[in-house]
C-alpha cells in the first residue's frame, strides 16, 4: 500500500483522496502528537524553572531577552512562541512538523535535566 502526501499515519491510503483530506483533518489524528506536545510545554517550564532555581543560566539569546521580565514570566513568554508554532502546524495541517516540533522540545528537556543533574550532584 503507498501512502499519499495527505496521508498521516491514521489514515489508510486505499480510499479516495478526498476522503484521505477529511481523515488528515480529523482532530483525532492529531491528539497524540498535541497531547506530548502540551506535555512537552509543561516538562520545560519545570526543568527550567528547577534549573533557575539551582542557578543555571540561560543559553539561548531570545530566551536570555525574555527573562529579563523574571524568570516566570520569561519562560511563560516563550512558550506563547511554543503555541504560535502550534498554531502554524495546526493551521497549514502539517503534523510532520509538529511531530519534528515534539522532537526539539523533548531534547530541550532532556537537555535541561542534564543541566539540572550536573548542579545537583555539584552540590553533594
Amino acid at each position: 500500500m503507498t501512502r499519499t502526501p495527505m496521508d498521516n499515519g491514521f489514515c489508510s491510503s486505499g480510499i479516495s483522496d478526498d476522503a484521505v483530506l477529511l481523515c488528515a483533518m480529523h482532530p483525532q489524528s492529531y491528539s497524540s502528537s498535541l497531547a506530548l506536545f502540551l506535555y512537552l510545554q509543561v516538562l520545560d517550564v519545570l526543568t527550567t524553572l528547577v534549573g533557575f532555581s539551582l542557578g543555571a543560566s540561560e543559553a539561548s539569546p531570545f530566551i536570555s531577552a525574555l527573562i529579563r521580565w523574571g524568570p516566570l514570566a520569561g519562560t511563560l513568554a516563550s512558550k506563547l512562541f511554543a503555541v504560535a508554532i502550534l498554531g502554524a502546524c495546526l493551521w497549514h495541517r502539517r503534523l510532520y512538523l509538529l511531530r519534528w516540533v515534539n522532537v526539539w522540545y523533548a531534547v530541550l528537556t532532556a537537555w535541561n535535566l542534564c543541566i539540572v543533574l550536573r548542579l545537583v550532584t555539584a552540590r553533594v
